[in-house]
């Protein structure tokens, strides 16, 4: 192969790789995406007394992982996860956190712990995440989240309290941070019902 043969094959290469440089995207960044529930706005009938276990909820695989689900509702069946947009948390670890903050501000139990704190508590709150969906396709964006609480007494097998909550709250806006907030507001409403009907409760002294 001639010296001026091989020039110009090298020249080639250089401008494909070149050419390959400039037409390429650039790789989008990940973000993440933190949600502070407001705190209660007034502080209920303390009744749950001898301590309140706030356990992680329960949840299955696909929302068990950080990364933001969404369902366009033209196509309900189908559920979709975006690849650069994820929850600072797993969802079912933030709500469990951010649920006992607000039952510890709200005092309807006079001691609030996590499952992580091993301390003596009378009553045990569980819960299931079933979802915590973007919802798309309708020209405008939303959130919807469904809970499952149970409450029961320790060491108990009768539920004090077992319910589904469900929000569905539209964002101001297209965009994540948008969406996030609904997120915000629909947590805020399902925890304000739920410390609500904890207070409500009509509980008789006993094991």
């Amino acid at each position: 192969m001639s010296g001026r043969l091989q020039r110009l094959l090298m020249l080639a290469a250089i401008a494909v790789a070149l050419t390959g440089c400039a037409t390429s995207a650039p790789v989008p960044e990940d973000r993440f995406y933190d949600i502070e529930v407001p705190a209660p706005a007034a502080r209920s009938r303390t009744v749950l007394r001898g301590g309140l276990l706030v356990e992680r909820l329960q949840a299955d695989a696909l929302r068990a992982g950080r990364a933001i689900l969404y369902r366009d509702i033209r196509r309900p069946l189908e559920l979709n996860r975006y690849h650069y947009r994820f929850w600072s948390q797993q969802p079912h670890r933030l709500i469990q956190q951010r649920l006992a903050d607000y039952l510890r501000i709200a005092g309807v139990a006079d001691h609030v712990y996590t499952g992580e704190e091993a301390l003596p508590h009378r009553y045990r709150l569980t819960g299931r995440l079933l979802a915590f969906d973007r919802q798309v396709g309708d020209g405008r964006a939303g959130m919807k989240v469904v809970l499952q609480f149970t409450l029961g007494r320790h060491g108990g097998t009768q539920p004090l309290l077992e319910k589904t909550y469900r929000a569905e709250v539209p964002a101001e806006g297209d965009d994540m941070h948008a969406s996030a907030l609904a997120a915000r507001q629909a947590l805020a409403g399902i925890f304000h019902t739920l410390a609500e009907d904890l207070a409500g409760l009509a509980l008789v002294s006993g094991p």
